[in-house]
């Protein structure tokens, strides 16, 4: 028998009820002793970011092959020690280290991770084989190797797809590059990737002509851009299983060096993409999308045919004549509201808002809602170099990742300082996800003369995707490279040689297993056996409460196709579903006992 109660629950437990008490927690770093200057590609850096329901932490990150250590493990060097491996890791919520691969004899480079609600862990990037290595490899921390396929030289494939499940074990690989690859192309690459709850993937990407897929998607386009001014923008879906889906083309036309970037942000509760990226890489490049000519830093939607729904873009350039740049992905809250990271000069006007930075190279974070109209601007207040890189959504705290490179940054009254001439300055800047109001300004530490950068300096054109995540327990996860010594409080890093390692940190508490709640429930649905679930209907976000603890927990939509699950292991827990679009779903849940419940969730 099920019955109704109604019922009010505060949100006592929500991000911005312990803003204040948040604190950085750890620090972790990786890396080897070789350094960019030595070797084939770019410095050491962390390349995305990623978490899961479990407050897990998912990176990767590009490094050399000489004397290789993460978070403590030494692996060992493999053949030539100038390539760059991709070395993709896995966090607890506590900092420990839960495992790592590293995909080596390819010179790899990472550049999205992902992860879905049913135990999949998507990576993709490059591995181009400069220097001949042969069979790409992806070995773990007990050096059990896989191999992933034969690169020869020249060339052929260099962009991948690469499934792990959350416990680090290989699933599958894809290259969608045609086996027969041209000079041409070979051109093409990713651009970013996103993952739907249900595993469904979706690749950006700058396309030349060709059959991709395995000769599924024929691409066939007259002009373009690129060093053979013959790519465009797609993108590439893929199911869970590995197996294409479709693809489709974007409207941009670009003119310039090399490519337009561009990165994405799924919104699968409303079936489509947001794509968040800059006019090019150099001046005078020049983009159109749609017809509609970009200045510079642009935020469009568009539908899953790649049909453009609206498109946001500067209004006019700062003092000066210096446009916006963008930095890395945009973010969605449960609500879908669209939150970007910009780095302006005083009086950049974006979207019909004007950002008055008291000064130059300012920080600037701006919320839109669905339809793509400003709800709030915050920036930050300096006389030098500030950038914001990445934000992330926690509940009703915005958490700001940038850097700085000035005596003194304000973000509202909280202000940073240090001495002249000291390098650059990884920072953390908490904004109230309702009004933007700034609730306090962190900063990590180095000496005076060295550097800790976000991913890539803190930049987007040809750098990562992401250098920040939040869980949903109310903590955030940053990333980025440091030449020497790093410092949050409680840990202290080093660089063990070469000119950069990455890290990996967290900010916030040491809660990692109660949910920030932050709606109010107004409908709990009881079962004879003690199982409670609320509010229900919800806009999204449910609580599993039992009289013993709950085993697994699957989600399915009317037609059976399952979209979410999670083995929960305690008498209760909260299970955001937010993403999903609205609509009817059936659970069904398992007892200590073995019983199995099942029942209907509305997610309005």
């Amino acid at each position: 028998m099920q019955r109704s109660l109604i019922t009010v629950l505060l949100a006592a437990l929500s991000c911005s009820t312990f803003a204040q008490s948040q604190a950085w927690q750890w620090a972790r770093r990786g890396g080897s002793q070789a350094s960019g200057m030595q070797a084939y590609g770019p410095s050491e850096d962390l390349d995305d970011i990623v978490t899961d329901r479990q407050g897990n932490v998912y990176v990767v990150a590009h490094h050399f092959n000489r004397n290789i250590d993460v978070a403590g493990y030494q692996f060992p060097t493999t053949g030539d020690d100038r390539i760059s491996m991709i070395c993709i890791s896995s966090f607890k919520c506590d900092g420990s280290l839960r495992w790592m691969k590293m995909m080596y004899g390819c010179d790899g480079l990472g550049r999205s991770i992902k992860v879905d609600t049913l135990g999949g862990v998507y990576v993709t990037g490059y591995a181009n084989n400069i220097g001949n290595h042969g069979t790409c490899t992806l070995e773990d921390a007990t050096q059990v190797d896989t191999a992933l396929g034969q690169w020869p030289y020249p060339i052929n494939r260099s962009w991948f797809l690469l499934k792990l499940d959350t416990a680090g074990a290989y699933k599958w690989i894809r290259f969608p590059q045609p086996d027969t690859a041209t000079i041409h192309s070979n051109n093409s690459g990713v651009f970013d990737m996103d993952v739907d709850p249900d595993g469904t993937i979706y690749m950006l990407g700058s396309v030349s002509n060709g059959a991709y897929a395995g000769g599924a998607f024929i691409v066939n386009h007259a002009g373009g851009w690129g060093a053979y001014q013959n790519q465009e923008l797609y993108m590439f879906k893929y199911n869970s299983s590995g197996t294409f889906q479709s693809g489709y083309h974007f409207p941009f036309h670009f003119v310039g060096h090399i490519n337009p970037d561009a990165r994405i942000t799924r919104d699968s509760k409303r079936h489509r993409s947001i794509i968040y990226g800059l006019n090019g890489e150099y001046p005078g490049d020049s983009l159109w999308i749609n017809n509609q000519f970009v200045p510079s830093i642009f935020v469009a939607a568009f539908d899953d045919t790649g049909s453009m729904q609206w498109l946001r873009i500067q209004d006019s350039a700062g003092q000066g004549g210096l446009f916006g740049s963008c930095s890395n992905r945009a973010t969605l809250d449960k609500d879908g509201n669209i939150y970007i990271a910009a780095w302006c000069d005083n009086g950049f006007s974006f979207n019909g808002t004007v950002i008055p930075n008291a000064g130059y190279n300012g920080a600037a974070v701006i919320k839109m809602d669905t339809a793509g109209h400003n709800i709030w601007v915050q920036h930050s207040d300096n006389t030098g170099t500030v950038n914001a890189a990445q934000v992330a959504v926690c509940g009703d705290t915005v958490g700001v990742f940038g850097m700085y490179a000035t005596q003194m940054m304000a973000w509202g009254t909280d202000t940073l300082t240090r001495e002249m001439n000291c390098g650059y300055r990884a920072y953390f800047t908490r904004l109230n996800a309702g009004t933007g109001a700034v609730i306090a300004v962190d900063s990590l530490w180095a000496p005076c003369g060295f550097n800790i950068f976000p991913g890539n300096g803190g930049g987007m054109a040809g750098g990562n995707t992401g250098v920040i995540a939040s869980d949903p327990f109310g903590n955030f996860y940053m990333g980025g490279q440091f030449d020497y010594e790093l410092a949050t409080g409680p840990d202290t890093v080093y660089n063990i040689g070469g000119d950069f390692n990455w890290y990996v940190c967290k900010f916030g508490s040491t809660n990692c297993s109660q949910p920030v709640v932050t709606s109010v429930a107004q409908k709990v649905t009881t079962t004879d056996i003690g199982l409670k679930v609320f509010p229900n209907p919800s806009d999204g976000y449910f609580t599993f409460s039992g009289n013993a603890a709950l085993g697994h927990l699957s989600v399915c939509d009317i037609t059976g196709r399952c979209v979410y699950s999670e083995m929960i292991g305690t008498s209760k827990a909260g299970v955001d579903l937010g993403m999903l679009a609205g609509g009817v779903y059936v659970y069904t849940i398992q007892s200590s006992s073995g019983a199995v419940i099942r029942g209907k969730l509305v997610l309005r």
